[in-house]
C-alpha cells in the first residue's frame, strides 16, 4: 500500500506561494499517482483534509465541496487526480479527510501550537477572529488509528472517501480556557480579522467511518491537549538550554 500524507499545508502562506502548492499538492501526486500505476499498488491512501468543504464543513462525505483557499483548492485537485487514476486505470483507492488534527510534534504554525508556547512563555495569544470559530479537533493518534483501520480493511475501505475527525468540537476560546487550566497560566489575547480562506465551523461526521471501519475517536481533547502541552515544555526546554 501506499500512504500518500505528504503535502504542503497552512492557509494563510497559500495565497502568497501558489505555485508552491500546485507543485507539492498536485503535481507531487500526480507523479506518485503514475508510479502507483506503473507498479500496480495494491491500495493508494490520499490525505486529504475538511478544508475541501469549504467555510462550513460540517456534513457527511456527501457534502458540496467548496474550498475557499489555495490550499483547498489544491487538496481537491489532489483528490480529483488520484479518483480519475481509480477510474481510469483500477487504482484500488481509498481518500480520507482529516479534521483539524493536533498534539505532540503539531507544526508550529498550527493554532493550539501558537497558543501553548505563548502561554508558556508568558506571550500574548493572537487570535484570529472572535475566538467562537469552532473546530471537531482530532488528536494524531486516533488519526493514525483510522488510517490504519483504512489499510487494514481494504476490502471495505477500498472505493471510499471518509471523514476522520473527533468527538468533541469546541471553539478557540474554549480551547484557550483549557489550557489555562492546564498549563496554570493566564492568557493575554489579542483579536485580529479574520484571515482570507478561514473556515468558521467544522464537525467531522464520520458515521461511515464508524460503521464500514470501526472507527472511534478515543482520546478526549483535554487529554490531548495536556499531552501535547508535556511536548511543548520539553522542547521549550531543550530550546532554552540551547540542545
Amino acid at each position: 500500500a501506499v500512504f500518500q500524507l505528504a503535502a504542503m499545508p497552512g492557509l494563510p502562506r497559500s495565497w502568497s506561494e501558489f505555485e508552491l502548492y500546485m507543485t507539492c499538492n498536485v503535481l507531487a501526486t500526480q507523479r506518485l499517482l503514475e508510479a502507483a500505476r506503473m507498479n500496480q499498488v495494491k491500495h493508494f491512501i490520499y490525505g486529504s483534509t475538511s478544508s475541501v468543504y469549504g467555510r462550513f464543513a460540517t456534513g457527511d462525505e456527501t457534502a458540496q465541496l467548496r474550498p475557499i483557499s489555495p490550499y483547498g483548492v489544491t487538496k481537491l485537485a489532489g483528490e480529483q487526480l488520484a479518483q480519475a487514476y481509480s477510474e481510469n486505470y483500477g487504482l484500488p483507492l481509498t481518500i480520507v479527510r482529516f479534521f483539524s488534527v493536533y498534539g505532540p510534534r503539531q507544526r508550529p504554525d498550527m493554532a493550539y501550537n501558537q497558543f501553548i508556547r505563548a502561554l508558556l512563555s508568558d506571550q500574548t495569544i493572537q487570535l484570529y477572529g472572535d475566538g467562537e470559530q469552532s473546530r471537531s479537533n482530532t488528536f494524531v493518534a486516533d488519526c493514525v488509528r483510522g488510517i490504519e483501520q483504512v489499510w487494514e480493511q481494504a476490502e471495505r475501505s477500498v472505493g471510499q472517501i471518509f471523514n476522520l475527525g473527533g468527538g468533541e468540537i469546541v471553539t478557540m476560546n474554549a480551547v484557550i480556557h483549557m489550557l489555562e487550566e492546564i498549563t496554570g497560566k493566564t492568557a493575554r489575547i489579542q483579536y485580529g480579522e479574520t484571515r482570507a480562506g478561514d473556515q468558521r465551523h467544522t464537525a467531522a461526521d464520520t458515521t461511515k467511518a464508524q460503521t464500514l471501519l470501526g472507527y472511534r475517536a478515543l482520546t478526549r481533547m483535554r487529554d490531548g491537549l495536556q499531552a501535547q502541552v508535556e511536548w511543548q515544555k520539553t522542547v521549550l526546554e531543550h530550546q532554552r538550554a540551547g540542545t
